[in-house]
């Protein structure tokens, strides 16, 4: 029958796995974003990167971020939230470099 989550200890042990976990996997994949930004600063160049996943990510972030909200899940709400501004972050800095590429070029 498996387990049955009807006892407060195997409950709340659950939620408490179920957040941790949430959590770890949130960072990680906020995380990701970090090595992106660096190369791009360094470079100071965003050419290869497409605005148009730019902010189909970024959109979708910001929908999930919000569900997040809804269901009362931190986890979802607070990481995705982060990564919303990590990538206005390089969606402004691919619009910055691309005006300063194209000013040197002149």
């Amino acid at each position: 029958m498996g387990v049955q989550f009807t006892p407060a200890g195997i409950q709340v042990g659950f939620l408490l796995l179920a957040d941790f976990l949430g959590y770890v996997g949130g960072l990680l994949v906020t995380a990701s974003a970090i090595p992106q930004l660096v190369l791009v600063y360094r470079l100071r160049n965003a050419s290869q990167l497409s605005y148009l996943w730019l902010s189909i990510l970024t959109f979708g972030l910001a929908v999930w971020s919000f569900y997040g909200l809804l269901i009362n899940s931190m986890p979802i709400f607070a990481l995705d939230g982060i990564q919303v501004f990590l990538y206005l972050a390089l969606i402004a800095m691919k619009a910055a470099y691309a005006k300063n590429n194209k000013n040197k070029k002149e």
